[in-house]
């Protein structure tokens, strides 16, 4: 994964690498951070915040190095997409739910309305606090009525809502 925030690329990617650009010597340098998982992820709000996602972790950029963020008891998965604001972070992967910040301190899983489960989120955007979008994939459930197709139809077009419990549709 590459992202631009403020002045500086950074990147991401197998074996634990995270790095920025250097352009003094034209190549991407590793920031040394110790782990063996890929990250798969980068979101930031500039280049002194920059948050990325992978196996099993998250972790921030804080300007001068990279730290491990804790969860908490949010249990760690496979994480392919991460969004951050000033105020929030979400995290989504290959899970039955999406893992929340509200605060950037305490950690929340928010799991989908209607009856459909995450499993496979590719990427998330939000606009303003409170609206997210996602890429992902969609698994019907099998005892699914009437309502929870047409929901799910809905969602299939692009998913939008406070996934805190109310779908706008």
């Amino acid at each position: 994964a590459l992202k631009v925030c403020g002045a500086t690329i950074f990147a991401a990617g197998s074996s634990g690498f995270l790095g920025r650009y250097d352009a003094a010597n034209n190549a991407i340098k590793s920031d040394g951070v110790n782990s063996t998982s890929a990250f798969r992820a980068l979101a930031c709000t500039g280049d002194h915040d920059v948050w990325a996602a992978g196996d099993y972790m998250v972790w921030r950029w804080d300007g001068s190095g990279w730290v491990r963020v804790s969860t908490g008891s949010v249990n760690n998965q496979q994480w392919y997409a991460i969004y951050v604001s000033q105020d929030e972070v979400w995290v989504g992967g290959e899970t039955g739910y999406l893992l929340h910040s509200p605060d950037r301190k305490t950690w929340e899983a928010v799991e989908s309305p209607a009856g459909v489960t995450f499993k496979g989120v590719y990427g998330l955007w939000a606009s303003t606090p409170g609206d997210l979008y996602l890429v992902m994939m969609i698994r019907l459930p099998d005892a699914a009525d009437d309502a929870t197709r047409k929901a799910i139809q809905a969602l299939e077009r692009l998913y939008t809502g406070d996934l805190r419990g109310k779908l706008t549709l």
